[in-house]
C-alpha cells in the first residue's frame, strides 16, 4: 500500500514538473535572456597625457565608480575598467569589446566618459565602466556618475561632484566642493575649504576639517567634527 502511494506521487510530481515546464518554461528563457547572463567579460584601457598647466578634469560614467587620486608627478593617468554581462563568455566578449569610451585632450582639459547614449541597446543594456585617475596634486575636477561611487584623495582644488545610488568620499582635500547624491552616503575626512554636501536617503560624516559647510540630507543623520569658517553654515 506504501508503495503505491510512493509510486503515485512520484507520477504526479513527474507529471507537474512536465507541465509546469510547459506553462512557464518559454518565460523562463525570456527571463534568462533578459538578465544578461551571469558571466561577466572584461577589459581595461590605460591611457597617460601630459599637462603644462592646471588640470581641468573632466568625468562622466554610469554603472561604474569614478576614484580620482593625487600623485607625485606632472602626468595624468586614467584607466578605465570595462566590464560586460552574458550568458556565455563569447557573447560577454564582444559586448565588452563593443563599448565606446572616450578620452579627450584640448591644452590641460582632459574629458574622460562612458555614455550609454553612445552605446548600442545591447551593450547598454549589459555593461558599465569605471574610472581610476591618478593627477597632479592640484587640478580641478568634475565627476558625473550613476549607479557608482566617487572617492577623491589628496587633490587642491574645485569639486563637481555627482552620482545616484552611489556614496561621495572626500579625503585630504583643500578647495571648493560642491557633491551630490541620492541614496547614498557622503563622507568627508581632511579638508579645508568650503564643502557644499546634499544627499538623500544617506547620512553625511565630516570629520578634521577647517571650512564653511553646508550640508543637507533627508532621511538621515549628519555628524560634524571640525572647525566652521566664515559666517554662513547650514547643518
Amino acid at each position: 500500500m506504501k508503495r503505491m502511494k510512493i509510486l503515485q506521487v512520484g507520477i504526479l510530481s513527474a507529471l507537474a514538473a512536465v507541465a509546469l515546464f510547459g506553462l512557464f518554461g518559454c518565460d523562463i528563457e525570456e527571463i534568462i535572456a533578459a538578465s544578461g547572463g551571469n558571466i561577466e567579460a572584461n577589459r581595461e584601457i590605460t591611457q597617460t597625457y601630459e599637462i603644462a598647466a592646471l588640470l581641468d578634469l573632466t568625468v562622466e560614467s554610469a554603472n561604474g565608480y569614478v576614484v580620482v587620486q593625487s600623485d607625485a608627478v606632472a602626468n595624468v593617468t586614467v584607466t578605465a575598467h570595462l566590464r560586460s554581462r552574458a550568458d556565455t563568455l563569447e557573447k560577454a566578449q564582444e559586448r565588452v569589446n563593443a563599448i565606446v569610451v572616450d578620452m579627450i585632450q584640448t591644452g590641460d582639459n582632459l574629458v574622460v566618459r562612458y555614455r550609454s547614449a553612445d552605446q548600442s541597446d545591447d551593450v547598454r543594456r549589459y555593461s558599465g565602466v569605471s574610472f581610476d585617475v591618478t593627477v597632479p596634486a592640484q587640478a580641478d575636477v568634475e565627476v558625473d556618475t550613476s549607479n557608482g561611487a566617487i572617492t577623491i584623495s589628496g587633490i587642491e582644488g574645485q569639486f563637481n561632484l555627482d552620482t545616484s545610488n552611489g556614496a561621495i568620499d572626500l579625503n585630504d582635500l583643500v578647495g571648493v566642493v560642491s557633491a551630490d547624491t541620492s541614496n547614498g552616503r557622503i563622507d568627508v575626512r581632511g579638508f579645508r575649504g568650503s564643502l557644499d554636501l546634499e544627499t538623500s536617503n544617506g547620512a553625511i560624516d565630516i570629520e578634521d576639517v577647517e571650512a564653511s559647510v553646508e550640508a543637507r540630507t533627508s532621511n538621515g543623520r549628519i555628524d560634524f567634527a571640525g572647525v566652521l569658517v566664515g559666517d554662513s553654515h547650514d547643518l
